[in-house]
């Protein structure tokens, strides 16, 4: 069965203008100012402008999506999904296996975690992201260092697989949380909006029933002031022909 990836990638990935704006900056100033940290500042063997530099450019992407062309802009779901993996599970990674899984980039790379998660919106695509960028960052390694020089097992086993478990799983709860609270707050929206639009339609019927009653109360009084007019007509057209009817002949 043939897959459109494009097309699972629209109807999957909710993709939120401040989330784009967020990785755009964030990558557009922390890329370049902890090259500059870790080059001179405080110089780290592993530290590789190129790496650097890709991922400058593909969070400034980020940030200009809505000038990109037409016909590229159907496709951003799939670049949203391989610059969140760059920039993510691949980068942090990367620096982290060339660290010698320092301390430092292993608390890190539990940032780019939650990150992530936070990102895709979708378990699903959470694992295919975050796998496939560690995939790649290892062969990268691999073919870039000529071989990888991992810790002992009991470092995986005892420390790193156990904190990055936990990690895990309490992002997928901080996350479902806050879906919740995000449906509870589209509820209510909903729910004033609707109880607006009730409200509204009872108002306008209930203004033409008012509008009318006032009309017809006015019809009435002013019938009732000419009925009054006409009886005191009357009386007056009475009493004159009873006055000439009751005068005594000469």
């Amino acid at each position: 069965m043939k897959i459109n990836l494009n097309s699972y990638f629209l109807k999957n990935l909710k993709i939120l203008d401040y989330n784009a704006a967020c990785i755009g900056y964030l990558g557009l100033i922390a890329h370049p100012l902890y090259w500059v940290w870790w080059t001179f500042v405080d110089p780290q063997p592993f530290e590789n402008i190129y790496i650097r530099i890709i991922g400058v450019v593909s969070c400034a992407l980020f940030l200009v999506r809505k000038k990109w062309p037409s016909k590229l802009k159907r496709y951003f779901s799939v670049y949203w999904f391989l610059g969140i993996m760059y920039n993510c599970p691949f980068f942090f990674t990367v620096y982290t296996i060339d660290s010698g899984f320092s301390a430092l980039w292993t608390s890190v790379v539990f940032c780019s975690l939650y990150l992530t998660i936070m990102m895709m919106q979708n378990y699903f695509l959470f694992f295919l992201n975050y796998i496939s960028g560690v995939v790649l960052a290892v062969l990268f390694c691999y073919i870039k260092n000529s071989g990888l020089d991992f810790p002992d097992s009991d470092y995986f086993l005892y420390t790193y697989l156990p904190v990055l478990s936990f990690a895990i799983a309490t992002g997928f709860i901080f996350d479902y949380g806050n879906k919740k609270g995000v449906l509870a707050q589209e509820k209510a929206k909903v729910y004033k909006s609707l109880a607006g639009s009730i409200a509204h339609e009872i108002r306008n019927p209930l203004n033409t029933i008012n509008v009318l009653s006032n009309q017809i109360n006015s019809t009435l009084q002013n019938l009732e002031n000419e009925m009054q007019d006409c009886v005191n007509e009357a009386r007056k057209q009475n009493e004159i022909i009873d006055n000439q009817t009751n005068k005594p002949k000469k």
